[in-house]
């Protein structure tokens, strides 16, 4: 371990003074070394994060007094009183960031500075920048499935009906949670095995709940379709693909790109009302 930061983690820059100068110092302190130590080159990014994560939460203890406004104990006040809040308030500004510099660009600090918290109050809620992304990806694949998955399962309504919702709440929710859902794909390699799966699990439970939809649909007659299995990849390539090309500001608004959707995916199922005839929006998307 360097000296500089070995020295701020075993508090050789403590200062006893006023209420709360104890832990300003010591938090200051340990920003400044984690800077220092990082800027060094020699570690290992992951181990380095647990190792600091760890220590750092030691001094996050309750204050014997009350807190003055100074920069750590300010923090540290922000981290205990708000708590989830908090927590949620890290997770949004980290996808933003990770969505326009790259997750291997965003550091802690950067993720600290933007929720105006320090490095240590940061640790605090996350080990590690890894952490921060597994939340993310997981968070959003949690909150999508809560959202899509009863209304697929709803066996009160049509096929065609639940196709129509599910596939307005997949478009709306890409677009409204944009940093999230894109952070899911192209740096899911900075996860670890386990946490891949734990991603893929919950996306396959999505798309087994689409695929008994189809199936469904195949069997009362709503849907016309040679393999169930062929149709639902079909169908959810072409609404992931969405968030490849959609601009908010293009040429398009969404609420049409939900319309022109629903068509198409009707008329890819070959979606057909109760009395057997194609539905309307299927005719429609196929002229």
């Amino acid at each position: 371990m360097p000296t500089s930061l070995g020295s701020a983690l075993m508090g050789d820059h403590l200062v006893i003074g006023a209420d709360g100068a104890v832990r300003r110092e010591v938090e200051n302190s340990v920003d400044r070394s984690i800077d220092t130590y990082f800027r060094g080159g020699a570690h290992d990014g992951q181990d380095a994060d647990q190792m600091i994560g760890s220590v750092l939460r030691r001094y996050h203890e309750p204050a014997p007094t009350v807190a003055t406004e100074t920069r750590g104990v300010m923090a540290r006040k922000k981290s205990l009183d708000q708590g989830p809040v908090l927590r949620g308030q890290i997770l949004a500004r980290a996808s933003e960031l990770f969505y326009e510099r790259g997750y291997a660009a965003t550091s802690i600090r950067d993720i600290a500075d933007a929720v105006e918290i320090s490095s240590s109050t940061m640790y605090h809620h996350f080990t590690n920048k890894q952490e921060v992304l597994r939340s993310i990806v997981v968070g959003f694949m949690v909150d999508f499935n809560a959202a899509t998955l009863p209304v697929l399962a709803d066996g009160d309504r049509t096929v065609t009906d639940r196709l129509d919702e599910v596939i307005r709440i997949h478009i709306e929710m890409s677009d409204d949670r944009r940093p999230e859902l894109l952070v899911g794909n192209p740096i899911r390699y900075a996860l670890s095995v386990d946490e891949q799966e734990e991603g893929i699990a919950l996306q396959a439970r999505y798309h087994d709940a689409v695929l008994a939809l189809v199936e469904e649909g195949r069997a009362t007659g709503e849907l016309d379709v040679r393999d169930a299995g062929i149709a639902t990849m079909a169908l959810l390539d072409m609404l992931n693909g969405i968030r490849e090309w959609y601009a908010p500001d293009g040429r398009l608004d969404r609420e049409e790109v939900v319309q022109d959707y629903i068509a198409l995916a009707r008329n890819l199922l070959r979606a057909r009302d109760t009395a057997g005839t194609e539905s309307t929006a299927a005719t429609a998307a196929a002229r």
